[in-house]
């Protein structure tokens, strides 16, 4: 794991149709090969950055549908309607 300070930025799913503004935070980053995240992302892995839900604002958010893979944890993982590829996580 890594934590670092985030620089104010902008994100997106891969088509673009949900995205975010991220201001300035400190976040924590790791790989994850967990059944979940595999499941989540499609891939073998999952790029996890976690920051305060305050320091993310939704530009572009109504195309998203969140679910719970298995809680607990109890994490709402959103996904794109449009491409279906991850867009964000929240708890």
């Amino acid at each position: 794991m890594t934590t670092f300070a985030l620089q104010a930025q902008r994100a997106s799913c891969e088509c673009g149709a949900c995205s975010f503004r991220i201001r300035p935070t400190r976040a924590t980053r790791f790989i994850c090969h967990c059944r979940i995240c595999q499941a989540y992302s499609g891939r073998a892995h999952s790029d996890v950055i976690i920051m305060r839900a305050n320091a993310v604002d939704t530009l572009a958010g109504e195309d998203l549908v969140f679910r719970k893979y298995r809680p607990p944890p109890n994490i709402s993982r959103g996904l794109c309607r449009c491409c279906g590829k991850p867009a964000i996580e929240r708890s």
